[in-house]
């Protein structure tokens, strides 16, 4: 064998080992480009072929304007039919639980199965407000928002999940430093829409929000 086949031989070899002593590096970018992001599961399932509808409730009147309120509601619409999560004609607005629930309000209390089938639907799924803040810290101000979730059966008139009280889901947007007033309504638009796309993603399987530097979340029971 000649000196020259000897040294590529021995930089092949070489380069192998690197690779091989590299593998941490090199491995776990390749695993994530093959299998994607890490995935967060469905913490429960909804039976998209019934007729659901999303209730946003706030009896304590704690998030400052209905549109608010309305927005939340919205974007979980949009989010859940976006992943197909409920079959195509099966979602009734969440606008719709909240018009019949507010007309009420001033005649007779109605239940939480009495709304949804006031609009026809089988499946209620109720977020209750729990709280609403805009926390101020040396960071500035952190805006936040927790929702109490739970999903009814209107036909069975029964709680489906979770057995007993409510899933706590709590929505927070990063400090923000210079806060003034005016900025107010901006910031709780992005929170309500950010509440409302974490509210859809409890129900099906979705990719972990890699933008950690832009909000902070944290599911709680």
């Amino acid at each position: 064998m000649s000196k020259k086949v000897i040294r590529r031989t021995r930089l092949a070899l070489l380069g192998a080992g690197a690779l091989l002593l590299a593998g941490c590096n090199i491995g776990v970018p390749v695993m994530y480009a093959i299998t994607g992001p890490p995935k967060i599961p469905a913490l429960y399932e909804i039976d998209g072929s019934r007729p659901t509808v999303i209730l946003i409730d706030d009896p304590r009147s704690r998030v400052p304007r209905r549109e608010l309120r309305l927005l939340i509601g919205q974007t979980a619409d949009e989010t859940l039919l976006k992943a197909k999560a409920i079959e195509n004609g099966k979602l009734i607005g969440s606008r719709s639980a909240l018009s019949a629930a507010t007309s009420s309000a001033a005649s007779q209390t109605l239940s939480i199965v009495d709304v949804g089938r006031r609009v026809g639907a089988e499946v209620v799924v109720y977020a209750e407000v729990t709280d609403w803040r805009f926390a101020l810290g040396p960071e500035g101000v952190a805006p936040s928002v927790a929702l109490s979730v739970s999903i009814f059966d209107t036909l069975a008139n029964q709680r489906l999940w979770p057995e007993e009280g409510g899933q706590v889901m709590v929505t927070s947007l990063p400090a923000e430093a210079g806060f003034k007033s005016g900025d107010r309504p901006v910031l709780e638009r992005a929170l309500a829409k950010e509440a409302g796309l974490r509210l859809g993603q409890m129900f099906f399987e979705h990719a972990k929000d890699q933008l950690q530097n832009r909000r902070v979340d944290k599911l709680g029971g």
